[in-house]
């Protein structure tokens, strides 16, 4: 009986989240309809102000080569197989 509760009151929530949801959505189109103006204004690229990207500070170039790495030695052991087995 109680995973029966627990299941109709889950399958509830899901519905009740849902329903919640779709009249936010519903209420949002509404305004829209109302005055769309600020969300056209939103939604074009022009009206939003451009972020500002500071410049990069420029490295001088040297004239210095890199180290080259040296090769590393191989650190794993061939294991051999059991005889015994």
């Amino acid at each position: 009986m109680k995973r029966f509760l627990l299941l109709v009151s889950m399958v509830g929530a899901a519905i009740a989240g849902f329903l919640w949801w779709k009249r936010r959505e519903v209420l949002r189109a509404e305004s829209v309809t109302q005055d769309p103006w600020p969300s056209a204004v939103a939604e074009t690229p022009v009206a939003a102000p451009q972020p500002v990207i500071p410049a990069q500070p420029v490295i001088p170039a040297t004239n210095e080569q890199p180290i080259p790495k040296k090769p590393r030695k191989k650190t794993t052991k061939k294991v051999e197989a059991d005889p015994t087995q």
